[in-house]
């Protein structure tokens, strides 16, 4: 099974896959409070990073996570919001060596996108890119990926963080099928 996870330090989107992509066996969000220090998040993370240890166990054999971005670089954020992200990402990848005894693959984002044949259109919106990967998601496992949306419509935030994860696992599984 290919573990996947899209972290940041809002909320983290988790998704297991079979080894071939076929099959969505686990697609959720763990959030955080906004009130608890680096620390605690990363307490939490690994409380439940051994929960799911304990749940698949042996049978995760690959372990993709996403690429922290130079949000400084994008003008999307500030040095220090890249710094914390950085940190807590890296701190999030050691965890899940400690836990599963496994080197994680980084990949970016963009990159993983692209591998399993999500292009998008130059200029387009970061909301509509965001509802293309979930589409897509949809598309791939139907009513295996919920999609809640709030009461004007739009999709939750937390949809769009498991919508990542799922294509970070399904660059595993084509990662694993084929040399990328």
């Amino acid at each position: 099974m290919i573990l996947a996870l899209d972290i940041s330090t809002v909320k983290i989107g988790i998704a297991i896959l079979s080894d071939d992509g076929g099959d969505l066996i686990l697609s959720e969000v763990l959030e955080f409070n906004s009130d608890l220090t680096l620390n605690q998040k990363i307490t939490k993370f690994k409380e439940y990073v051994c929960i799911l240890q304990k749940k698949f166990g042996m049978e995760i054999n690959q372990i993709i996570v996403e690429e922290a971005l130079l949000l400084v670089a994008l003008g999307a954020g500030t040095a220090w919001t890249t710094a914390i992200l950085n940190r807590f990402n890296g701190a999030c990848v050691y965890v899940l060596y400690e836990i599963f005894n496994m080197e994680s693959i980084l990949i970016n984002p963009n990159r993983a996108r692209s591998l399993v044949g999500l292009k998008f259109k130059k200029g387009l919106e970061k909301k509509q890119r965001k509802n293309m990967v979930i589409e897509f998601v949809k598309q791939k496992f139907g009513r295996g990926f919920e999609t809640p949306t709030t009461k004007f419509g739009n999709f939750k935030s937390s949809v769009s963080d498991r919508a990542d994860a799922i294509v970070l696992a399904l660059y595993g599984a084509k990662k694993d099928a084929q040399t990328v």
